[in-house]
């Protein structure tokens, strides 16, 4: 701990990190509770209901699956947790899950911080650590098991030891910090391939005049991550790197990607400038004003957004990795050019605290709220004593369907989920559920009869319930059969 501790840091590094993550948790916790529904599907599809059926044997299995293009190096750990979760007792999954990935995601706050107070003392960790707690990105994606946050956070902290590296002169902590960086930028591009390009060019920042024997610990250290991917693929894909290659080849050589969606170059650039507003333009001012050392983050995220806005099919999550590393370098400037000369610096940073936090209400909630009504719809019919499935009636051309919630990763009860594309078909197969989320988008109407509106929300989504039991062994791989069907 003395190595974590800054060389000449006044007492009240622990207690005052301590504050800050315990703020930062809490926030999380208050996300994932307020705010369950995914950032998008594949939140659900290719983490965490892989990861359910590997630990329970029920999940959906989505085409990506089939086709070998995804490792289990991330849903295999997230399968062990849960296996820890069922074993405490806890039935509701999808919210264990968050809970300790917004525990993992704490790091990035734990280097915020300490750079801050190793490079300006309390007021700059301040400073660093909230931006890092509430910034609205990092705050959300904190809770998340998508493969861009989770890589993303870690590259951020691998940087943050690689700039730290850079300026430390002792033997011993240079070995430390060379190691968890090397470590960090293998893991971050183990977890998603697509970071591998910035962790490289970050990686080439370790090679340094007068450090080639910490240099060489960093490589060791990449090793393991990248060990562990191979063997991964190696042992549940038969290929060692399959995940790799072959997700490469079918989406940017074969261009299956490229059907869900073409977005122009400036994309990225557009859609965050809509989303932060007025602190866009703060951001990119600060980042500029960051110092000489910390351009090294700003490259990097710079490195990010350019190779990803050269593809053609864009998510504005897929650059989330660029996004810690420019909060870090606005996070610097600001101190540097604003709080360092404001005495006392505590009413800056609780201000700078609550404006995060209200871009975060802002902005994100907004866009966070759409789509929650299947989650919640799924909770209430699992609370019902008399369920003994569910049934999705949705629209057959949906790219994604939000409105089954968060698939069996977001049931507390051992039932099965039924994906139905037609009111014919739900008269058809009605006798194995008795209750029915529907997103026809007012085209259908009631589905039958037989079954009791409970609740409706905009966009046509409602529950409804059927008084009568089931027939028949339930089906837990219908869903997944039907989207093999549906070629998705």
């Amino acid at each position: 701990m003395h190595i974590l501790r800054p060389s000449g840091a006044r007492p009240g590094f622990y207690s005052a990190l301590t504050l800050c993550l315990f703020m930062a948790f809490a926030a999380r916790l208050l996300v994932a509770i307020v705010w369950p529904q995914p950032w998008r599907p594949d939140e659900i599809f290719q983490y965490m209901e892989p990861a359910h059926k590997l630990a329970f044997g029920t999940g959906i299995t989505t085409w990506e699956w089939h086709a070998g293009i995804r490792s289990w190096l991330v849903p295999g750990i997230i399968a062990q947790l849960m296996k820890i979760g069922a074993a405490c007792g806890i039935t509701q999954q999808l919210l264990f899950i968050r809970v300790c990935t917004a525990f993992f995601s704490l790091p990035v706050v734990i280097a915020f911080f300490w750079y801050g107070w190793r490079n300006g003392g309390s007021a700059m960790a301040w400073t660093l650590g909230v931006c890092a707690a509430f910034w609205p990105d990092i705050l959300s994606g904190g809770i998340r098991t998508l493969g861009e946050f989770l890589a993303g956070n870690v590259l951020c902290v691998g940087v943050i030891c690689l700039v730290a590296y850079r300026q430390e002169s002792t033997t011993r902590i240079c070995f430390f910090l060379a190691a968890v960086s090397g470590f960090c930028l293998s893991l971050a591009a183990a977890i998603r391939f697509q970071i591998a390009p910035a962790s490289a060019l970050a990686f080439l920042f370790l090679l340094q005049k007068g450090k080639i024997k910490p240099f060489f610990i960093g490589c060791l250290a990449a090793l393991i991550p990248v060990t562990a991917l191979g063997l991964t693929d190696y042992l549940t894909l038969e290929q060692a790197f399959q995940s790799v290659f072959r997700n490469y080849h079918y989406n940017q050589t074969l261009g299956v990607a490229n059907s869900f969606g073409k977005k122009w170059p400036g994309y990225y650039v557009q859609k965050y400038a809509l989303l932060w507003g007025a602190l866009f333009p703060a951001l990119i001012f600060f980042c500029i004003k960051s110092g000489k050392e910390r351009r090294i983050p700003l490259l990097v995220a710079i490195f990010i957004v350019f190779y990803h806005s050269l593809i053609p099919h864009k998510e504005v999550s897929f650059v989330y990795s660029a996004v810690p590393l420019l909060v870090f370098c606005a996070a610097c400037g600001c101190y540097t050019h604003i709080i360092a000369r404001l005495s006392p610096a505590a009413m800056p940073v609780a201000g700078l605290s609550l404006l995060l936090l209200f871009a975060f209400y802002s902005s994100y909630t907004p866009y966070l709220s759409r789509g929650n009504y299947g989650i919640s719809f799924e909770l209430q019919a699992t609370h019902r004593h008399d369920i003994c499935g569910i049934g999705l009636l949705t629209d057959p051309q949906a790219d994604t369907y939000r409105e089954i919630g968060a698939g069996y990763s977001g049931l507390t009860k051992h039932i099965p989920l039924y994906l139905l594309t037609s009111p014919e078909e739900v008269k058809t197969t009605q006798q194995h559920y008795n209750y029915l989320i529907t997103s026809t988008y007012g085209e259908s109407g009631s589905p039958g009869a037989d079954w009791q509106q409970i609740k409706c929300k905009e966009d046509s989504v409602c529950l409804y319930h059927r008084p009568s039991g089931c027939d028949g062994a339930p089906d837990f791989e219908q869903f997944s059969q039907k989207l093999h069907t549906l070629s998705k």
